[in-house]
């Protein structure tokens, strides 16, 4: 028959038929038959021949009717009982398991079980359990073909604390302790007590005092339970699991989920790193190809010309090596930068030339507005000009320069480039405010008109308000309303009459409200 599968469901069958066992033990009493039931179906095991052991095959006809195994069909068929329940258990993890809970229920040491036994319907020949009536040799023998140790044989033969021979099944009578229903170390201790009355000690029990070897491991289990305990859990186990590797228990197949939970981690951070390695090696290809490898790179050092270019890109668009690289073809970002911080910034230096701001280092700082006023007296003429300039000056954008031939080709990607970062160019404004649009000539052919007419008086000088057309403000200073007019023809040309008003209409004195177009002309305005 097949291995069975030692699932997470096979693993639950078996939680719940230990459950049932155990109920099922402590209401039938029948502990130690459970007990015989799993030795003598592993007993049969043959280390030579990798035949018999705890297969299930003592469910056989053949196998049951054999002599050292008369009485076992009681504990077949409470085991029926459990198989009914859960038929998805082989009979031969059935009937280990039903041992090992017979040793729990009363009292004795916990043995570790391991599920995933395969079933057998080949028995094999009677004769391989242990003889009753026989000594050392025959112990020897029988547990040596099995694969086991002195030490397995007299822990093994304290399982003879449970339980009592029946005359019909052994031909012997009696139990081996006090209790036959309680697992401990009293088998030893009767045993070394000699032949108490009414106990049973057979000769197989008698023959483990007769050797020395045996003897040791009985005087020891008899003084120290828990010496028996382990050694007695370790030997049932073995005795389990004769011929049979097992697939799994709730612990393996822990560790194993474990294990393979590690080992899934372990892969993925391992194909996490090779491809990190991998993602790493194609960008650096990547960036040598770009940097160094692609065929239309130039090789060797900058130019003069690519120098200057670099210079006048740099004025413009900063430390943008992407946008530089992009106007100097088979040149990379990296190798301008790198340029640039290793030669131009020493050059430019040299030059005396900041490299952020391109300025001069010593440049002094930028001077204010002024206000400068000029004024002229041609005494021959008896003519006083004055003029005033309010001037805002503001530092404009420097031209590009086109005037040298030999840099035509640079020039013309800096003012391409130029073209491209200016969205809004900077409006060059400079205003000039002056006085109405009478210039000297003006004025000395108003003067001759004056002589012409007969007019006299002095010629005053006129003050800055006046100039602007506002004699009649507050802030005029030359009294023009007493001692000169101001004189508005129909030619929009001014002239100036000394002496005493007349009452003319035509010399009437004109404030702010009343200018006329040349009193303040937007032609004195101008811009640049």
């Amino acid at each position: 028959m097949a291995l069975p599968v030692v699932d997470t469901e096979y693993l639950k069958e078996i939680d719940k038929a230990r459950r049932d066992l155990r109920s099922l033990i402590a209401n039938k009493n029948c502990a130690p038959i459970m007990l015989r039931l799993a030795w003598h179906d592993a007993g049969t095991y043959d280390v030579t021949t990798k035949t018999g052991g705890p297969n299930g095959s003592i469910r056989n006809e053949e196998e049951f009717s054999h002599g050292a195994n008369n009485g076992l069909k009681i504990a077949l068929d409470f085991c029926e009982e459990v198989k009914a329940k859960h038929p998805k258990i082989t009979y031969a993890d059935l009937y280990q398991l039903a041992g090992v809970v017979a040793v729990e229920i009363t009292g004795g040491p916990t043995v570790d079980f391991v599920p995933g036994r395969k079933d057998s319907k080949i028995s094999t020949k009677e004769g391989r359990l242990p003889d009753a009536k026989k000594g050392v040799p025959h112990l020897r023998d029988i547990f040596y073909r099995m694969g086991l140790t002195d030490k397995d044989i007299v822990a093994l033969s304290g399982a003879h604390t449970l339980g009592r021979a029946h005359p019909e099944r052994s031909g012997f009578d009696g139990p081996w302790t006090r209790e036959p229903l309680k697992f401990d170390n009293s088998y030893f201790v009767e045993l070394l007590n000699g032949e108490p009355e009414g106990l049973l000690q057979l000769p197989t029990d008698k023959a483990l005092l007769d050797d020395p070897e045996f003897r040791r491991y009985v005087e020891l289990y008899a003084k120290d339970e828990d010496a028996f305990f382990k050694d007695y859990a370790i030997s049932h186990k073995k005795l389990s699991e004769l011929g049979f590797s097992p697939s799994g228990s709730k612990r393996t197949v822990k560790d194993s989920t474990i294990i393979a939970q590690g080992t899934v981690g372990v892969a993925v951070t391992a194909a996490v790193v090779i491809l990190s390695y991998f993602y790493e090696i194609r960008k650096r290809m990547k960036l040598r190809w770009i940097n160094y490898l692609r065929p239309d790179l130039k090789r060797g050092n900058f130019t003069d010309e690519e120098d200057e270019l670099i210079i006048k890109l740099h004025s413009l668009l900063g430390n943008k090596w992407s946008l530089i690289a992009g106007r100097l073809p088979g040149r990379t970002d990296n190798e301008i930068k790198n340029y640039w911080n290793t030669h131009i910034r020493r050059k430019l230096l040299t030059r005396g030339i900041d490299p952020a701001t391109h300025r001069p280092l010593n440049e002094p700082p930028s001077t204010t507005p002024s206000t400068t006023t000029t004024s002229t007296t041609n005494l021959q003429d008896v003519t006083t000009t004055t003029t005033t300039t309010i001037s805002f000056s503001a530092s404009a954008a420097a031209s590009t320069d086109q005037k040298d031939h030999n840099n035509n080709n640079n020039n013309k990607q800096v003012v391409q480039v130029k073209q491209e970062m200016m969205r809004c160019p900077d409006l060059n404004l400079d205003l000039k405010i002056s006085p109405p649009m009478a210039t000297q000539q003006q004025q000395k052919q108003s003067a001759e008109t004056l002589k012409k007419n007969g007019g006299g008086g002095m010629i005053r000088e006129l003050c800055f308000a006046c100039n602007l057309g506002l004699q009649n403000s507050k802030d005029c200073s030359c009294s023009c309303s007493s001692s000169f007019n101001i004189v508005v023809d129909h030619n929009n040309t001014s002239s100036i009459n000394g002496g005493i008003n007349n009452n003319n209409n035509n010399n009437t004195c004109y404030d702010f409200l009343g200018l006329k177009t040349s009193v303040l002309d937007y032609r004195g305005l101008e811009m640049k």
